[in-house]
């Protein structure tokens, strides 16, 4: 007969219940083991990760606090540096973010290579603002521990949030190969692809993150707008719902849907649904931007422009207590620009640019045309739209650095056109229309002389109208007020009068809105032609063209070309009294 097996311990059946998630047992076989000797620092531990679990993060940090101060000097540091990275943890959760830090950095002072304590203090500084120190300690991590999963996540994050997307693809490509089937991996690549205007290969991650979970709002929202983008506008407005169903607050997937269909008095629950919103509880700021500017859309639809201007001054408003905008210093880049780019220079510097007409660029101010110009070309089957390329930009702060010396330009042609073959291989030419271009096109012409240039002319007051009703990021800090947009609008035009004096002629065409949905054929094959190509008339089922359309225009540029955006202005005419003096502008 075998002898008994002793009792185990109390904190040995805490130990063994916490594993099993049996948690209020757990909780008191470990209270047991406190009272049983007070001075056990694994029983407070434990009472820690117990909080932890229920969500009780105030007691943990106490309970981690009482471990540390009874550890012995024998103590093994592993144990040491893990309730310190769990005080940490603690403490995080309550807001304590310096103290959060301390707390991971005693962590490492203990064990220096700890994976996961590293991973955490990134994350929290990352949300304290410090990306860079946070990226040296995912990478360090990882260095531990290539396939931590929780670290390459974080990674791919810091990544997307820097604007570095395809480093972010990367990212989240790692974590699924280190664990196949990761929601937040598959959701977040999809969403980095959109980003990257690769929706169909976004399309298939987003669906695979909603088949393991189906109601994650924020992946059926990006793939609402992935769908969007691709042309599939029903397809996209059900995405949206589905999106709303799973959490009837979130306003991202309310704007979504109004930018993809056009509302008529049928759509009478959803309004009375989104208006119940802003009049009901109080509203984050994002959320009453997001709701503000989709009502704005849902009576501008209906016709109702008294209603539509109230909610659009206020999401403007909202909008423009984030936003900076110094007309100054714009006027003095202007000044700039149109003081260096003489004739003089402009002839010595073309020597040494590209002969490759493969560019085109497509330039104007946010909605006057270009989306709808870079649809009409982009359907000839010898051009490819490149879309916002952010390329030529990011060339030019080189090319400053470099003080433009022949041998920096000739390689930011090539490096720019290696950029567009990769892009469309085979391609006769290639669109480029990222909105400021417009700033660019001196150095444009040095480096690309044949390249063709197309400026897109709205009605200023349609096309200023017409930006302040989008919801733009940082990237238009002009468009919440009237009087910056109008500001902005002028100074563009300086420049843009500037660049028509000292570019030859031949290598800018403009292209009127107003004409061009007023004699769509005759424009468009004004514009083929100009591009060096032959007429096909493919172009004006632009339409109907499959591939992705990344901007607010996406819509707009899959119907038949209409006019009801020509003079919309006059519908808000008293309230828009800074925009008006732009057409006694024209006039003078």
């Amino acid at each position: 007969m075998n002898p008994a097996l002793p009792d185990p311990s109390p904190l040995q059946s805490a130990a063994h219940l916490f594993k099993d998630g049996r948690l209020r047992e757990a909780e008191a076989a470990c209270r047991a083991a406190v009272e049983n000797d007070p001075d056990n620092p694994a029983a407070w531990h434990l009472l820690g990760r117990l909080a932890m679990r229920e969500g009780a993060a105030g007691k943990a940090a106490g309970f981690f606090s009482r471990a540390l101060a009874r550890y012995g000097a024998d103590t093994r540091p592993e144990r040491l540096a893990e309730t310190s990275k769990s005080l940490g943890d603690a403490l995080r959760a309550t807001g304590q973010l310096d103290a959060a830090e301390a707390g991971y950095r005693r962590a490492l002072a203990f064990m220096p290579r700890y994976p996961e304590a590293l991973n955490n203090l990134g994350a929290l500084l990352r949300q304290m603002g410090r990306p860079e120190e946070a990226l040296a300690c995912f990478d360090s991590a990882l260095a531990q521990a290539p396939e931590l999963t929780a670290a390459l996540l974080n990674l791919a994050r810091l990544h997307h949030a820097q604007g570095r997307l395809e480093a972010a693809a990367d990212g989240y490509r790692r974590a699924l190969a280190t664990e196949p089937g990761l929601v937040e991996a598959e959701a977040g690549l999809g969403r980095v692809l959109r980003a990257l205007g690769r929706g169909a290969e976004a399309e298939p991650h987003l669906r695979r993150a909603l088949a393991l979970k189906p109601g994650l709002a924020t992946a059926q929202a990006d793939l609402g707008q992935v769908l969007d983008e691709l042309g599939r506008h029903e397809e996209a407005a059900a995405a949206f719902e589905a999106a709303i169903r799973a959490r009837p607050d979130f306003t991202r997937a309310y704007l979504g849907l109004v930018r993809c269909k056009r509302f008529s008095a049928d759509d009478g629950e959803l309004l009375e649904r989104v208006e119940g919103f802003v009049r009901g509880a109080q509203l984050a700021e994002d959320d009453a931007i997001n709701l503000h500017y989709a009502l704005g859309k849902i009576r501008d639809d209906l016709g109702e422009y008294d209603r539509a201007w109230r909610h659009y001054a206020e999401a403007n408003r909202l909008q423009h207590l984030s936003m900076s905008y110094d007309g100054a210093e714009h006027a003095r880049l202007i000044d700039r620009l149109i003081q260096s780019f003489t004739p003089e220079f402009i002839a010595r510097g073309r020597a040494a640019g590209s002969d490759s007409e493969v560019p085109v660029f497509i330039v104007g101010m946010a909605r006057s045309g270009t989306t709808l110009v870079e649809q009409i070309l982009s359907s000839h089957p010898e051009v490819e739209a490149g879309g916002e390329l952010r390329v030529m930009h990011q060339e030019i702060m080189e090319l400053d650095r470099r003080r433009y010396a022949p041998e920096a330009m000739r390689a930011a042609a090539e490096r720019y056109l290696a950029q567009l073959r990769a892009d469309a291989p085979g391609a006769r030419r290639v669109t480029d229309k990222w909105p400021y271009n417009h700033l660019h096109l001196g150095v444009i012409h040095l480096l690309f002389p044949r390249a063709r240039i197309l400026h897109c002319v709205r009605d200023p007051v349609d096309t200023c109208l017409s930006i302040h009703f989008q919801r733009f990021t940082e990237s238009h800090p002009y468009a919440c007020d009237l009087e910056d947009l109008a500001f902005f609008y002028r100074q563009y035009r300086r420049l843009m009068d500037h660049w028509r004096r000292v570019l030859p002629p031949e290598t800018l065409l403009e292209v009127r809105y107003e004409e061009l949905v007023a004699d769509p054929e005759r424009v468009s094959r004004e514009m083929v032609q100009f591009c060096g190509l032959d007429w096909d008339a493919a172009c004006l089922q632009f339409h109907s063209k499959a591939g992705a359309v990344r901007t607010p225009s996406s819509w707009q540029v899959r119907q038949p070309i209409y006019t009801r955006s020509v003079q919309r202005w006059r519908n808000y005419e008293p309230y828009i009294g800074p925009l008006l003096g732009l057409r006694d502008d024209d006039r003078a």
